[in-house]
């Protein structure tokens, strides 16, 4: 989650979804597309994560950074109701 968006809202959970575009190019999310849902983690878990500029598509920094959680240490979504 970036740090810049972070600061303007506190949802209780971040939820990690990667979606299957076509190319790293892609400019938009075409509807049927296959989405994995990873799994999630609490607001204060992303608030107390490290920051890591993930760069840019183009290569060299991003501009900003991101909180970091690896997503072998998210919470399944069965266990969202749990919190």
């Amino acid at each position: 989650m970036r740090q810049d968006y972070c600061q303007k809202r506190k949802p209780l959970f971040y939820v990690q979804i990667i979606l299957n575009v076509d190319s790293h190019d892609a400019d938009k999310i075409v509807p049927g597309k296959a989405a994995l849902i990873c799994g999630f983690a609490t607001a204060r878990e992303v608030d107390s994560a490290p920051l890591w500029d993930f760069g840019s598509k183009m290569g060299g920094s991003g501009g900003y950074k991101c909180y970091y959680i690896s997503i072998k240490n998210l919470h399944p979504v069965r266990d969202l109701l749990n919190y």
